[in-house]
């Protein structure tokens, strides 16, 4: 195991992690500028001993809070980030986005209007559809409705045929986190 605050000392809040995909790299989010005093804009990748891995360029980084992360399952090593966020590195995206393992983005993701309240929580189905879903305080997506929930395709486009939630969740509500599971 790694302990985050023998190597990184962060200058505010760290909300998530996810193990990368084909290493045991650790990406970090949350509310943070730097970490040991290099600018990384709430996210961050580490080295599986803890050190900075400069290969993960986030130039400007966000510019709110990072939620979420998700690896993607179609083994590009790319990476799903969600957030309270309106752009990335210059590049508009409505709190999400997804990275290449290398820190650019990821265009194959368009999100066009995105969100219009924060995400808190994203999961990422195996096998060929890749569908992503995405939990928080938002209640639109692209122009449409989606109470707190939603389910979209790998390329950004609203899934409404399979997942339908009906009036989703009331406006005090707001989903924290999402759990897939197999079979």
């Amino acid at each position: 195991p790694v302990s985050f605050s023998e190597y990184c000392l962060f200058d505010g809040t760290v909300y998530t992690a996810a193990l990368a995909a084909s290493n045991d790299d650790i990406y970090v989010g949350g509310d943070f500028q730097t970490c040991n005093g290099i600018s990384s804009n709430s996210i961050i990748r580490l080295n599986s001993d803890g050190s900075i891995d400069t290969g993960f360029d986030v130039g400007s980084g966000f510019n709110g809070t990072v939620r979420s992360i998700a690896v993607a399952t179609d083994g590009s090593g790319d990476i799903y980030v969600g957030g309270s966020f309106s752009t990335y590195n210059g590049t508009n995206s409505l709190r999400i986005i997804r990275l290449n393992n290398d820190g650019a983005v990821d265009t194959g993701l368009n999100v066009g209007s995105g969100f219009n309240g924060t995400v808190n929580s994203i999961a990422v189905t195996t096998g060929s559809s890749g569908y992503i879903y995405v939990g928080g305080t938002f209640t639109n997506y692209r122009g449409s409705d989606k109470k707190r929930i939603a389910r979209i395709k790998k390329n950004g486009d609203n899934d409404n045929t399979g997942f339908i939630v009906g009036s989703g969740f009331d406006v005090t509500s707001s989903v924290l986190s999402i759990a897939l599971t197999t079979g």
